[in-house]
Formats: structure tokens, C-alpha cells, sequence
């Protein structure tokens, strides 16, 4: 332990950087929705809004999210924000399928 105490303020500071982010909690860019997720996968991705997360990842599913609680970032999956897998159609849903949101 006496090795790491030289160190232990800049190894705390390195652990809870990973925890914040700067810009959460603000408008996500397309400015519907708060900034509250983000992708803990794709290279240097924004902090969205829930529909924006789920947009993005119209082509990579199995990607893991994370939600800002107001303390910390909590793992989350993609259907926690309705992120629906549409098969065929290059992912998009099927123009001939009725919209059974309404």
C-alpha cells in the first residue's frame, strides 16, 4: 500500500473521471431531449437523449448504454430506451407493417 499512496490522488482522480461526463444533463444536439446517455462502445460517443442513443444504434444493437442518474452512470441496454431490431429493410421498419404505437 505504501507504494500506491504517492499516487492515489492522481489514480482517484483517473477512476472518477470515467464517471462524469462533461455536458450531462444538457440538451442533447438535436435539442428534443436531456443529454443523459451515452455509449460506453462506440468510439468517443456524445452524450444523447434516449431517442437519439436508440437512433444511433439502429446498426449495432448489442452495444452497452449507460444512463446519468444525477450521481453516477448506471449500465443500461437499449430497450431500457425502446430500442426496437427491425430485421430486414437494411434495419429500418417495414413500410408495409402497420404502426401499432398510435
Amino acid at each position: 500500500m505504501k507504494v500506491f499512496m504517492p499516487e492515489f490522488r492522481r489514480l482517484q482522480n483517473a477512476i472518477l473521471d470515467r464517471e462524469y461526463q462533461d455536458g450531462v444533463g444538457s440538451k442533447c444536439t438535436c435539442g428534443k431531449g436531456d443529454a443523459l446517455y451515452r455509449c460506453i462502445e462506440c468510439f468517443s460517443s456524445p452524450l444523447s437523449c434516449s431517442a437519439c442513443i436508440s437512433k444511433q444504434h439502429q446498426h449495432a444493437p448489442f452495444h452497452g448504454i449507460q444512463f446519468w442518474t444525477g450521481s453516477h452512470f448506471e449500465n443500461r441496454s437499449l430497450s431500457s430506451v425502446d430500442h426496437v431490431v427491425f430485421l430486414g429493410h437494411c434495419g429500418a421498419r417495414c413500410p408495409h407493417t402497420p404502426d401499432i404505437s398510435k
